[in-house]
Parts: structure tokens; C-alpha cells; sequence
């Protein structure tokens, strides 16, 4: 061989970068969709998880500091989750330490609206509930949301799931 030849081999042949750049393709056409799938799992499973959170804090705090106290809580001082004032679900309307929990209407939000709508009685002597319903978002979160059965059996879909909490007689 002489030089000539030798220095015409050193790189790759337009083919041959053809070909990894048809692979790198493929790979990548399976693999966007995968992580997109897995990222809206995700979403779904921290929803359905708050969703849980939320009522067994409800029943909670209203069974350890009774009526008096829960009529006069803040949404602080009964859940970590974040919940909002607004179904629009901006960051200004997201519930505070001022926030009272029983009688306001507050919301689990996705990246595009409410998917999880919360509501409580405040009225003193009488049986205090809490209802949770799925939100109005047509987000595909919230598309998802609507055939997850753990989430269907908290919330009984649109029509709403309401919760006695411990009856008239706990007062603290």
C-alpha cells in the first residue's frame, strides 16, 4: 500500500455515518415516547398518593383536636400537601398558613388544572364531612386519573366521595 492509500482509510465512509445516524434514530424514536410514559406515571402515582395523604390527615386531625379545633384550622396545620384556592392553580392561589381548611374549596393541580377537588363543611353542632371529586381538567393526567381505580376509589370519579369525620360527639 502505498501513502496515499493509507491516509484516505483513517475516517468513516459517508455509509457508515448514514447508518449510526439512522440507529441513533430508532433508538431514539423508542425511547421519547418510554420517558414521556414514565414521567406521566409518575405524576399520577404522586396525585393518587396526596389524594390518600389527605384524607387520612383529614380524619386525623379532626379525631386527635375535635370539632372546635378543625373548624378553626389552618390548611397548614392539617396537611403538608399543596393545595390551592383556585382552580387555575397558578402559584399566587396556592393555600397558605392563613388559609382555613373546613368550608373552603381547595384543589389538587397537574401541570395544566385541577384534577382533585376538595370540599368541607363548617358548620359547628353539626356532622362535619369532607367530599373529594375529580377535578374539571381534560389534561391527559387527568384522562389517566379517571380509570386509576386506587384514585376512583378515594374520589368515586365526578360525582364525589363524601367522609363523615368521627360524628358530633368528639370535642376536644
Amino acid at each position: 500500500m502505498t501513502n496515499t492509500n493509507m491516509n484516505m482509510r483513517r475516517g468513516f465512509t459517508m455509509i457508515e455515518l448514514i447508518f449510526v445516524i439512522v440507529i441513533i434514530g430508532i433508538l431514539a424514536a423508542v425511547a421519547i415516547p418510554k420517558l414521556a410514559a414514565t414521567r406521566d406515571d409518575a405524576k399520577i402515582s404522586a396525585i393518587v398518593a396526596n389524594a390518600r395523604t389527605i384524607a387520612e390527615d383529614v380524619k386525623n386531625y379532626y379525631t386527635s383536636q375535635g370539632e372546635t379545633n378543625y373548624l378553626t384550622a389552618k390548611v397548614t396545620d392539617i396537611t403538608d400537601v399543596p393545595l390551592f384556592t383556585n382552580p387555575s392553580c397558578g402559584a399566587t392561589t396556592q393555600a397558605t398558613n392563613g388559609t382555613t381548611f373546613a368550608g373552603t374549596l381547595l384543589y389538587i393541580c397537574d401541570d395544566s388544572g385541577d384534577v382533585l377537588d376538595i370540599n368541607s363543611t363548617n358548620t359547628a353542632g353539626s356532622a362535619q364531612t369532607f367530599s373529594m371529586k375529580q377535578g374539571s381538567s381534560s389534561s391527559t393526567i387527568a384522562t389517566a386519573l379517571s380509570t386509576e381505580t386506587t384514585f376512583q376509589a378515594l374520589t368515586n370519579g365526578t360525582s364525589g366521595k363524601v367522609t363523615k369525620l368521627g360524628g358530633t360527639t368528639v370535642k376536644r
